[in-house]
């Protein structure tokens, strides 16, 4: 039984019985257990705090990138009005061709800076998804 006074002396006994070298030995091992759990979690901190950082940076830079896009899809909304009304003044004689050509520029312009901004948008999704830990 496990409650009778001859248990209790035999559990007693077989813990007093561990060479005191043993025991220099399983503290040194439980100190340097310790220290590699401190390691670890410190670097396991550092990490979480590095993602959250980059996370941080993409949702700016959306943010930013947004506004951007906004103000160059107005630009480009703009730059086709131009020049389908240069195209019209020029059918009328009112403007030479080379002011439709002009436009058209200004026009295509526009487009190359909104995708070029669209393309980062995108690029930042990505960098986004994996400062969240997705893959691609």
């Amino acid at each position: 039984d496990l409650f009778q006074a001859s248990s209790l002396v035999w559990s007693l006994g077989a813990n007093a019985t561990v060479p005191i070298t043993s025991q220099k030995y399983l503290r040194a091992q439980r100190d340097a257990a310790v220290a590699s759990h401190e390691a670890a979690s410190a670097e396991y901190r550092q990490t979480v705090l590095e993602s959250m950082a980059e996370v941080e940076n993409a949702l700016q830079g959306g943010a930013i990138l947004k506004r951007r896009q906004d103000a160059q899809d107005n630009a480009l909304i703009a730059a086709r009005k131009t020049f389908e009304l240069s195209r019209k003044r020029f059918s009328s004689g009112l403007v030479s061709f080379l002011d439709v050509v002009d436009a058209e520029r200004t026009r295509l312009d526009a487009e190359r800076a909104a995708n070029a901004i669209r393309a980062e948008r995108l690029a930042l999704s990505v960098s986004l998804i994996k400062a969240l830990g997705g893959s691609w």
